[in-house]
């Protein structure tokens, strides 16, 4: 049973991932190929359901008009076969109905299964996201750097990771109450993702700590880009007199560690440095030996 769920799984998820025009394109060959396929056997043996496939590609993998748009090709090809095979019906009523019944199917198939992706896509949305914030939860963040990182081919490419802890966050809570922490971590994560870049992900790993995955590794380049967020989660949080800075440790991969979660507990390392002393400041730091993972260069500023 775990083998067939895992085939299937599987098995749309590699529809999802390939190009829809590609789909569309193999869908209607398919189509014309069952429309051959039932000429030459004759209108006596049925090929109706193979014609599903092709109608649940498209529906699963490009979306609700395209599956409309096969199903309503199928019935085309299916009935044209058919006749051109030589069927006989005694009067255009049934030629009619027997359409009609055949597109309803097919209709009824192409919504039910858009319908399906639709609701496990907002599975995985949910799945994958913290509910408060939008930002990636702890799970879908592990699972972002071993694609993009560790267990990419053929060299892994350097990162950088940014670990931020609030500082002040329990006087929020405490002095406004729950409800303006809330707006403050959201007001944090939609500042973060203003100045981040396309490739460039945030994830809530809990309470007040967020991470931050960047492709950027140039020295020069990252601290401008830091300095940037800083300055815009700092002016954010004095735009609404809330006492929050920021305690953040930079740490750049130019080569990863043996797991994500090493890799997190070193940036986390980085930025308790800062926590612990004067806060609201940036600590850097720089991991290039997985033989020797706790040997960092760090600037503190």
């Amino acid at each position: 049973m775990r083998r067939r769920k895992f085939l299937l799984y599987t098995s749309l998820l590699y529809l999802e991932n390939q190009p829809r025009a590609r789909l569309v394109f193999l869908s209607v060959v398919l189509v014309l190929l069952l429309g051959v396929i039932d000429y030459l056997t004759g209108f006596e043996l049925t090929f109706s359901l193979f014609y599903l496939l092709p109608v649940s590609i498209v529906s699963w993998g490009v979306g609700r008009r395209a599956g409309l748009l096969i199903a309503a090709l199928s019935v085309l090809i299916w009935s044209l076969s058919n006749l051109l095979a030589g069927e006989t019906v005694s009067s255009t009523f049934i030629v009619v109905w027997n359409t009609v019944t055949r597109l309803l199917i097919f209709v009824v198939l192409s919504l039910l299964l858009n319908a399906l992706r639709r609701v496990l896509d907002e599975e995985r949305r949910h799945a994958r996201t913290d509910p408060l914030t939008g930002a990636l939860n702890r799970r879908a963040f592990y699972e972002l750097v071993n694609t993009r990182i560790l267990f990419a081919r053929p060299t892994p490419p350097p990162c950088t990771l940014v670990y931020l802890d609030l500082d002040n966050f329990k006087v929020v809570n405490d002095t406004f109450g729950h409800n303006t922490g809330d707006v403050v971590l959201l007001t944090v994560v939609d500042t973060i993702a203003q100045n981040i870049g396309p490739e460039d992900a945030v994830a809530r790993l809990g309470g007040d700590e967020f991470i931050i995955l960047m492709m950027e590794t140039d020295p020069q380049a990252l601290t401008a880009v830091v300095a940037r967020l800083q300055d815009g989660l700092l002016a954010a949080m004095r735009a609404q007199d809330w006492p929050v800075t920021f305690s953040i440790g930079v740490l750049t991969f130019l080569r990863p560690a043996a797991s994500v979660g090493q890799m997190i507990t070193l940036a986390d390392r980085l930025m308790y440095r800062v926590k612990s002393g004067a806060k609201n400041a940036v600590a850097y730091g720089v991991f290039s030996d997985p033989s020797s993972p706790i040997s960092l260069r760090t600037d503190l500023s």
